[in-house]
């Protein structure tokens, strides 16, 4: 009876100074769990910025005292206009937790134009199958180098039918979108899968991270799996595309990207329109051919033979010989080329000439390698090693 009296008389004096017991839930576990129609028949946008908008209440930046967590239980969640992403809440939606559209809604999910920094969305299926890839699964724009960046947030475990774009990234003017994460992502047959576009005079586009994304494409109806990389020191990591074929091109590389890598990633083909410089295909395996063109004929410079870095692969239809420069263009000094032969019908050949230095012809069949390092004394490519299966 005392243990009784005591929570009572707690109660009772919580009510007396304003909050209720729900409101003390909050203060003390910093979470709001949405409260919507969870049947897909109202639009569930409101409850959610509802409880997004009071979890970055509790944000004190004097302190810098952490926004609260968003919890977005099982159920289906009509989305009729872009949610509104908040500084330093974090978004928890359950497992089995569904977004839908409405026909020809040309929105986005998870949306900001604001400063943001130290965000975090983890979960969620989008969209149906046979969507009319209108929708944007996360979208970021920054306009502005002091008052709109983002930096630092992070998107994970999400399950995307048949969206317009699956990650949107944009900087106008001098704004910038810098270290941020996306994890563990499927983009099911999006119109593009990542789509970036920096602006000129941008604050960069950079060291923004792609970890474990399948993007399965739709043949020539989806058409691009990364629509011009931009920025630099960007990192993907296991991200595999599918079902490439007709008019769609897996990636564009285009001349603001540099120092970008790629490892462990699935690809059959890298579109270019320009290179930009230094970007690195490790464990990848990655033909490199000009924008539109097709991987027959001498493999030039457009080609990408130099600027791909590490590793290229030549799964091409015919027989290619790179004789000299320019077909083989001047590089970084110390910078390494391996190129990996992927056909025993369909060969390359290298001969030695000017600016190519050789221990003889070499001729690359399936799963024969030749490692190539660019001298800037003497201005010529060097074989260093070669490996013949």
């Amino acid at each position: 009876m005392k243990k009784l009296l005591t929570i009572i008389l707690l109660f009772i004096g919580a009510t007396a100074s304003g909050q209720t017991f729900s409101t003390l839930l909050k203060d003390r576990t910093r979470e709001f769990n949405v409260v919507t129609d969870i049947t897909g028949e109202t639009s569930a946008v409101s409850d959610i910025q509802t409880a997004i908008d009071a979890a970055y209440a509790l944000y004190d930046g004097e302190t810098n005292n952490g926004g609260g967590t968003v919890v977005i239980p099982s159920g289906i969640y009509l989305i009729d206009d872009s949610i509104n992403l908040k500084s330093y809440v974090n978004i928890d939606i359950a497992k089995n937790a569904h977004f839908i559209f409405p026909e020809n809604y040309f929105g986005a999910m998870w949306y900001s134009s604001t400063k943001l920094m130290g965000c975090s969305v983890d979960g969620g299926k989008y969209g149906v199958y046979d969507d009319p890839r209108t929708w944007t699964l996360i979208k970021l724009i920054s306009d502005d180098y002091d008052d709109t960046w983002m930096q630092m947030n992070k998107f994970s475990n999400m399950y995307a039918f048949d969206c317009r774009y699956g990650i949107s990234l944009e900087t106008v003017n001098d704004g910038w979108i810098n270290a941020n994460t996306f994890k563990d992502i499927v983009l099911f047959r999006p119109l593009s899968g990542i789509r970036t576009r920096q602006g000129e005079g941008s604050g960069g586009m950079n060291e923004n991270k792609y970890v474990n994304i399948e993007i399965q494409l739709l043949g020539s109806t989806s058409q691009f799996g990364i629509d011009s990389l931009s920025g630099d020191r960007n990192q993907f990591v296991n991200v595999s595309f599918y079902d490439c074929s007709g008019t769609t091109k897996e990636i564009v590389i285009n001349s603001g990207a540099d120092n970008n890598m790629f490892l462990g990633c699935s690809n059959e083909r890298a579109y270019t329109t320009d290179n930009g410089s230094n970007n690195r295909f490790i464990s990848a395996e990655m033909t490199s051919i000009p924008f539109g063109e097709t991987a027959t004929g001498n493999l030039t410079a457009e080609g990408g033979i130099t600027t791909l870095g590490h590793l290229i692969t030549y799964t091409g239809n015919s027989a290619i010989d790179i004789t000299a420069n320019p077909q083989i263009t001047s590089g970084s000094p110390g910078q390494f080329i391996t190129i990996l032969g992927r056909s025993d019908t369909n060969t390359l050949t290298l001969d030695d000439g000017t600016g190519l230095t050789l221990s003889g012809q070499c001729v690359l069949g399936n799963g024969d390698i030749i490692t190539l390092i660019y001298s800037g004394w003497s201005g010529n490519w060097t074989e260093v090693s070669r490996s013949n299966n």
